[in-house]
């Protein structure tokens, strides 16, 4: 495939690739060391915000599972929510 593209140095004819001299040929632009402070600054915060909202979520589905217990097992009755007119005249 690579070979196809016009990608010189590609190898094989089942599945082409590089050799891993060729590779290392290539030239990486590698950003300056601010550039890459605030990257990973970016970074760091978005996985903290991640984490974060991963734990926000957990709680979520325990409180929607509890409720949902409540519910199944008959703690909370649902009865006076199916009333239209009741529920009309507790508002």
């Amino acid at each position: 495939m690579l070979n196809k593209c016009g990608c010189p140095g590609s190898t094989g004819t089942t599945a082409t690739g590089l050799q891993r001299a060729e590779l290392v040929k290539l030239p990486v632009k590698i950003p300056p060391v601010a550039e890459q402070s605030i990257a990973a600054e970016l970074l760091f915060s978005m996985s903290s915000r991640v984490g974060k909202e991963r734990i926000h979520w957990i709680k979520l589905i325990q409180e929607k599972n509890g409720l949902m217990d409540d519910l199944l097992t008959g703690r909370v009755r649902v009865t006076p929510l199916l009333d239209p007119q009741e529920t009309a005249a507790t508002a």
